[in-house]
């Protein structure tokens, strides 16, 4: 990026009280959260499996897809150690936590057997295991990168791991 255009964002950031970090390219590791959400959906490809599906299958899985990411746990609401809700993107985008209708899974039967809403759906849950999983990997932070470890305290919310979740799910616990 020109140092030109960086001097223009800059100013019309600043104009509006907007913090704005430039980061280089090709370096991941420095953009933090988003760039893991970026991540996440360039692993879509991955789950996809040559799969052909017509417009509105893609959309179907797309938004499905966008729901799962949408519902991951940002922060707690509070640090009352009886509430375990935890703020989600979706709270900022519809007031409340993004929640789907638990689905038999799909995962063990043969794909020429399946519907095309079943098809659709084991292409949703095996992106959900892989991205979840990947996902809570990810919340740990790094001493490579970070010079400070997150602090561990009595009524932290914590993401629990747990296999075998259904989609949209997230395990939730507090330290004690």
């Amino acid at each position: 990026m020109s140092q030109m255009l960086e001097s223009k964002i800059s100013a019309f950031c600043q104009s509006r009280g907007i913090t704005w970090k430039f980061i280089p390219p090709r370096a991941p590791h420095q953009g933090g959260l988003w760039e893991a959400g970026v991540k996440s959906v360039k692993n879509l490809s991955k789950v996809l499996n040559e799969s052909h599906f017509t417009y509105e299958e893609l959309c179907t899985l797309l938004y499905q897809i966008e729901a799962i990411l949408n519902s991951r746990p940002i922060v707690q609401q509070s640090d009352d150690s009886k509430d375990y809700q935890a703020l989600c993107p979706g709270h900022f985008m519809i007031g409340r936590e993004l929640t789907a209708i638990a689905e038999p899974l799909y995962g063990d039967l043969k794909e020429s057997t399946l519907s095309r809403y079943q098809l659709i759906q084991r292409r949703k849950q095996a992106f959900w295991r892989r991205w979840s999983a990947e996902y809570v990997t990810e919340l740990q932070k790094r001493g490579k990168w970070f010079k400070e470890p997150t602090l561990l305290r009595d009524g932290l919310l914590v993401v629990l791991k747990e296999d075998n979740m259904s989609p949209q799910t997230w395990k939730l616990g507090r330290i004690v």
